[in-house]
């Protein structure tokens, strides 16, 4: 009736016994064997537990036995790989603590980290009983505002500003420094901020972007990478995406191949797909391909934080490429949606056909322009007097992808 460790055979050598290879098997699971194995041990002896029957205070045996001491402060079946005799029994093996491996884990942050953290800083708006718990007192001046308070101020400091860029700029700093408030000013003031965040301004704020990096708010990969995307995605905190924006900065808004400064469009459009769409931060990721560029002055630019080498082109392109969606689908699953983005004219539609069959893929310039002028086209049948969008006759004003993929739709 009393309790038996299970044992088996051993049929390997003392050499591999003690291995040094076996310690990676050391850590919490196996601490955590070690405490019920030595549990069961001490509970076979007469004062195997202290008073009161408690499996997790050992007492120390009565009997000082070799085996039985050894048992309690540190022998068990699932430390293998040890570094002396095994136990007659064949139930225990000594071993001593492998050198601590970093873990995987998530813990709460306070004091300056957490003013340090923009997705969870609430800035001045944090209580006196928050700032009392999360170790914030005398790290932030004695006033305390209202998030409503802190909008105010934000658009004031962005009406004083004459300069898009800047307002751009000032904006894009609240949004490393308190996220929350970021969204909430732009969900508040859409229409005064539109231009500011994303078209005409983020044109201008892409054209100096290297000057003007602030942070990895997107993923880049180069055609260096290819072999190790997937373990690229990896290194992205999130892992239940349900939208990347993709960008190679080929064909920035009119304004040309851009290269790795395209990425300022991609970011921008992140921003409005939550403050406008209503998705999560944490499920949009902007992403850019780096596989260079072909802007001369890019190339001659010191500050250019790019790849300064000509754009890779063909099947070393398309190989990238494919490498790419297939990585995002096991990273993220089937699910996952890629728009690509700013992508030039030769590889826009050719990439959406490509992969419409393996992935779930569109293009922004392509279908989703076309498929607002097409909602608006229904939208104007009534006050046209026309019954469908087939009695209409349609002149399309340029021959761009945008323009072909309005009159396809």
């Amino acid at each position: 009736g009393q309790p038996r460790l299970p044992t088996a055979p051993d049929s390997r050598t003392p050499a591999a016994r003690t291995s040094p290879g076996m310690s990676l098997r050391h850590g919490l699971r196996g601490r955590l064997l070690d405490r019920v194995a030595s549990a069961l041990v001490a509970a076979r002896t007469p004062n195997g537990l202290a008073a009161g029957g408690r499996a997790g205070n050992l007492a120390a045996p009565r009997d000082t036995g070799d085996a039985l001491s050894r048992a309690v402060t540190g022998y068990s079946r699932a430390n293998e790989g040890t570094d002396g005799p095994r136990e007659e029994d064949g139930a225990y093996y000594r071993y001593e603590d492998p050198a601590p491996i970093t873990p995987w884990v998530r813990r709460v942050i306070t004091g300056i980290e957490l003013l340090r953290n923009g997705r969870y800083n609430k800035g001045m708006a944090f209580s006196e009983e928050e700032r009392y718990k999360m170790h914030l007192l005398g790290l932030l001046p004695p006033g305390k505002f209202t998030q409503n308070t802190q909008v105010k101020r934000v658009m004031r400091v962005i009406r004083g500003l004459s300069d898009p860029t800047e307002q751009h700029l000032h904006l894009l700093g609240l949004l490393e420094r308190n996220e929350r408030l970021f969204y909430r000013v732009l969900v508040e003031h859409q229409d005064e901020l539109f231009p500011i965040i994303y078209t005409p301004t983020v044109g201008r704020v892409c054209k100096k972007f290297s000057e003007v990096f602030y942070g990895p708010r997107a993923l880049y990969i180069t055609s260096r990478d290819k072999g190790r995307i997937y373990d690229i995605l990896k290194n992205w905190p999130e892992k239940h995406l349900k939208l990347l924006v993709v960008t190679d900065g080929e064909r920035v808004m009119g304004l040309g191949d851009l290269g790795v400064q395209g990425i300022g469009v991609a970011v921008a459009k992140s921003c409005l797909y939550t403050s406008m769409g209503g998705l999560d931060p944490a499920d949009v990721l902007p992403v850019c391909i780096d596989v260079g560029t072909n802007n001369e002055s890019l190339l001659n630019d010191p500050l250019y934080i790019g790849q300064k080498t000509r754009r890779v082109e063909g099947e070393e392109y398309d190989e990238l490429m494919d490498e790419f969606v297939d990585a995002v689908k096991l990273r993220f699953g089937d699910r996952v949606i890629v728009q690509f983005e700013d992508f030039s004219n030769q590889n826009g539609k050719r990439l959406q056909e490509r992969y419409a069959t393996r992935a779930t893929t569109f293009n922004d310039d392509i279908s989703g322009v076309a498929a607002t002028t097409l909602a608006g086209v229904i939208a104007s049948l009534p006050k046209t007097g026309m019954k469908k969008v087939g009695d209409h006759t349609f002149l399309v004003a340029g021959a761009g992808e945008t323009g072909t993929g309005v009159g396809e739709m």
